[in-house]
């Protein structure tokens, strides 16, 4: 019977018809559909943890829009993370952020499919995004979780739900909105039954960022002096530190050190201000008027907010002497005057008197006077309460000297003028007549009454006049050697031959050098 069952059927037999029962048409169907589905999920990569067990995939952070308005600033907290940080435009948001806006500020979010989210001062949200599968394929719902502040949505294609405890807003209807503010205790009168409060979710406060703030300039232990040739003892320094993050109020504050060295603690505060910037870089300029060690300080202008890594220090100098007194021409016998020449008129009182303009709080003056800048003794060092200092005839110095004038301001700056050179020159009187060559007739002798009349230019600051007249050119045969207080000699009953005459001038102990020699000639 085997073999039988198993003959093959004889030719020309009619195939058999497999009839099936509803239930295995139905199942086949259901197989199909299963196979198809499951399929089309794994074409389109779609997580079947996420559609099965609603579970995340961890490490995954799904876009979902980005920022394509923003006005002001803006924060965010993304699914894990601790902490909420900025965010720019066209930075791109995911799946399960939080995202919270300013006091004063303002943005857009905009969905893959054009579907917008408007946000509105002191907002916070919470992006929760569905993945839902049907016979229309996969379909995506954004629930906007509206904690505080002001939420609009407007979809397009996907579905955009407001949310919050009071009631949820569906945007498929159009353009809504949904606004949280803070509860506020109802005002009820007495013996008036009180409803029952409702809880009102209140807003997650904004993060705490501490403000960092850096030193920059000037650099710890800079020596700053005030500039040369300053009209007032003080001194303009530019403070610069870095600020994070940007637009954060910090508090500057200065100090000048008593003792110089920071030993004794002891310290005066020069300046405190508050300082706000739109940059990463604060600046303030302040007037330093007393020498001395100073040390600032910056830190948080914010009590509600630290300052990173605490209270930030530096330390700088200010010199105590910079050259700032301006010199005047000096004056020789009370007259702007290099040398004994006259000019305008004849001057006897030889002296020279020093002169400097006055310095702002200064009220006495040092003089330092010595013959070359190299040497290291002084021929004077004088004190003067005037800006002038004379020098009487035993005390001049002849020739070229060097000079400086120095005083101490109320505040304790030293300022000093630069080395000065003064250079004055006593020189021979000019000899007038004869002239070099003249030539005497015996006429010309007695028409002079047997004379010579020999004459020279006066000097100023001159006692007396010392004529040489001689009968060779190297003054070696002497004739006559007069001191004479006028500038004239007569000399009488010349012997025929030549003559050589020279003058020179004195007064006190400082002789001028003698004048070139002349020469003239009498004949028989």
């Amino acid at each position: 019977m085997a073999e039988a069952a198993a003959r093959p059927a004889p030719s020309g037999a009619t195939p058999p018809v497999f009839d099936l029962k509803a239930w295995e048409k139905a199942l086949i169907a259901i197989s199909i559909a299963l196979f198809l589905a499951a399929f089309y999920l794994y074409v389109s990569n779609y997580p079947l943890k996420q559609l099965i067990f609603g579970i995340q995939d961890e490490g995954v952070m799904q876009v979902v829009g980005t920022v394509s308005e923003l006005k002001g600033g803006l924060r965010r907290q993304s699914s894990g993370q601790a902490e909420f940080k900025g965010v720019d435009k066209l930075v791109p948001l995911y799946d399960q952020d939080t995202i919270v806006t300013g006091p004063d500020s303002s943005a857009t979010i905009r969905l893959e499919d054009g579907s917008t989210i408007e946000l509105g001062p002191s907002a916070m949200i919470k992006l929760r995004f569905e993945t839902g599968f049907g016979l229309g394929g996969i379909s995506r719902a954004a629930n906007v979780e509206v904690v505080a502040g002001k939420v609009t949505g407007e979809s397009q294609k996907t579905k955009i739900v407001l949310k919050s405890r009071e009631g949820n807003v569906d945007t498929r209807e159009g353009r809504k909105s949904l606004e949280i503010k803070r509860a506020v205790a109802p005002v009820v009168a007495r013996r008036v039954p009180v409803a029952t409060p409702v809880a009102v979710a209140k807003p997650t406060p904004p993060p705490i960022i501490p403000i960092a703030v850096a030193p920059i300039s000037p650099r710890p232990g800079a020596v700053l002096a005030v500039p040369a040739n300053s009209v007032q003892p003080e001194l303009a320094v530019d403070f610069y530190w870095g600020v994070l993050p940007v637009g954060s109020p910090t508090k500057f504050t200065l100090w000048r050190v008593r003792d110089g060295t920071g030993r004794s603690g002891k310290r005066d505060r020069v300046a405190q201000l508050a300082v706000t910037t739109a940059t990463e870089q604060a600046m303030l300029k302040q007037t330093i008027r007393a020498p001395g060690l100073y040390e600032w300080e910056v830190e948080s202008g914010d009590k509600q907010r630290p300052t990173r890594d605490g209270l930030q220090k530096s330390a700088f100098r200010v010199s105590p002497s910079f050259e700032g007194i301006r010199v005047l021409d000096p004056l020789v016998g009370g007259q702007k005057s290099a040398d004994n020449r006259i000019r305008e008129k004849r001057l006897d009182n030889f002296g020279i008197s020093l002169h400097w303009q006055t310095y702002p709080t200064v009220t006495g003056y040092r003089v330092q006077v010595k013959k070359e800048l190299k040497d290291t003794a002084l021929l004077l060092d004088s004190k003067t309460a005037e800006p002038m200092l004379g020098f009487s005839q035993d005390k001049m110095f002849q020739g070229k000297f060097h000079y400086q004038i120095s005083g101490i301001t109320r505040n304790g700056f030293q300022v000093y003028s630069s080395w000065k050179e003064f250079t004055y020159k006593y020189l021979a009187p000019t000899p007038m007549q004869p002239v070099n060559l003249s030539v005497f007739t015996p006429a010309m002798i007695a028409r002079e009454g047997h004379s010579v009349l020999i004459t020279w230019q006066k000097t100023n600051f001159t006692d007396f006049y010392e004529l040489e007249l001689a009968q060779d050119a190297a003054f070696a045969k002497i004739i006559t050697k007069e001191k004479l207080r006028d500038n004239f000699y007569v000399y009488r009953s010349p012997v025929p031959g030549k003559y050589w005459w020279r003058v020179r001038g004195s007064s006190g102990a400082t002789m001028s050098p003698e004048s070139a020699p002349l020469q003239f000639t009498v004949e028989k």
